[in-house]
């Protein structure tokens, strides 16, 4: 982190001062987070975990749900919290779960009854981090030093962003995305090549395999190219591919359950 910074002309006195509000940040949510939010408040951080670990080691989407359209269901209690399961689950896509997972598996987790908080909580954490970095970089980028530092201290000691930074959900995996997918478009935006365009539309699909909502990641880039006025090849490029690598989501559907998948009960209006 430190060449980095020093890479782009901040002074040592500066670095100093950027290291300390990311340890700040860290430390900040790493204090008690394995007991804060308490375990149930909400069970969606099993959900990426489940799904993910059912992915790995069966190779099929299960986890838990509480939309009717699932008729496949079974019925789990772990340590008094219960878990309709259903398969295959189609509530979230399956990316963050697949991250989650793969480290949960790394400390020898891979049923449902042995996933702990402990361990999956530290994956957003270290997302946060780095969502911390390029907000900072980002800020400096686009401003200067005073609004990137007083942007990162915000971000690194706000409670709201404390407290979400270290829990399982989609949307710690998805901001560094979203962040970085324009960071590197600020970069590229002046030297366009076909490999930067291609790199972006990976980015800008994976957004959407976090989270349907990460369609807004493509849709900024392609707003981006558009009011940057890019060369009409790389903007049709950046489109055919991102859209390429989201409907890919469908091939994913269709290949466990097309009915099921494209039900119109499996997410009623709330």
């Amino acid at each position: 982190m430190a060449r980095i910074i020093y890479h782009i002309g901040v002074t040592r006195f500066r670095t100093a001062l950027i290291i300390l509000i990311l340890c700040t940040g860290l430390l900040l949510r790493l204090h008690n987070y394995a007991i804060y939010p308490q375990r149930g408040a909400s069970s969606d951080e099993y959900t990426y975990a489940f799904l993910g670990v059912s992915l790995l080691t069966k190779h099929v989407p299960i986890s838990w749900s509480a939309f009717t359209a699932y008729k496949n269901v079974t019925h789990l209690t772990i340590d008094n919290l219960y878990f309709p399961i259903v398969s295959p689950y189609f509530d979230h896509p399956p990316l963050n779960g697949l991250v989650v997972a793969s480290w949960s598996i790394l400390f020898g987790q891979d049923t449902f009854e042995e996933i702990s908080l402990q361990t999956i909580r530290l994956v957003p954490i270290f997302l946060s981090m780095i969502s911390s970095i390029l907000v900072f970089l980002l800020g400096f980028r686009l401003y200067n030093f005073k609004i990137a530092i007083w942007a990162l201290l915000i971000y690194s000691t706000a409670t709201i962003f404390v407290m979400n930074g270290r829990v399982v959900f989609a949307e710690n995996l998805l901001t560094p995305l979203v962040l970085l997918t324009i960071y590197l478009f600020s970069s590229f935006k002046k030297h366009l090549t076909t490999k930067k365009v291609l790199l972006l539309s990976l980015f800008c699909g994976l957004s959407f395999w976090t989270k349907e909502l990460g369609i807004v990641t493509f849709l900024s880039i392609l707003y981006l190219f558009i009011s940057e006025k890019m060369k009409h090849k790389y903007t049709l490029l950046l489109t055919g591919t991102s859209i390429f690598i989201i409907l890919l989501y469908i091939v994913y559907g269709i290949y466990y359950d097309k009915n099921l998948f494209f039900s119109d009960n499996l997410f009623p209006s709330q």
